[in-house]
């Protein structure tokens, strides 16, 4: 059973971490993210370090959507560390 549950942690923190790759790879190449744009007047930007980027409402929707996904990650990504080290440790001492 801790197996499987281990599977599942390092699963888990893979996933998040590719995620959260794929976020700031991303929104490097798209100029900035959602979360820090806006949408004004029919016109959508995506925003980082002070730089504007128009774009279209799909791609402000898509950035906006992958940015909390990536935030979730980073929580997700913390509590699979916890739980692994936790029942690695169970492990650990179990062998003792």
């Amino acid at each position: 059973m801790r197996l499987n549950a281990m599977i599942v942690c390092y699963l888990v923190m893979a996933i998040t971490w590719i995620n959260l790759v794929a976020f700031i790879a991303i929104a490097v190449w798209l100029g900035g993210d959602a979360v820090n744009g806006d949408a004004s007047g029919g016109h959508y930007y995506l925003a980082a370090h002070g730089h504007r980027v128009e774009v279209s409402h799909g791609v402000w929707v898509y950035s906006r959507i992958h940015a909390f996904s990536a935030m979730i990650s980073g929580l997700l990504f913390i509590v699979a560390v916890f739980i692994c080290s936790r029942l690695e440790k169970t492990e650990h001492d179990n062998a003792a």
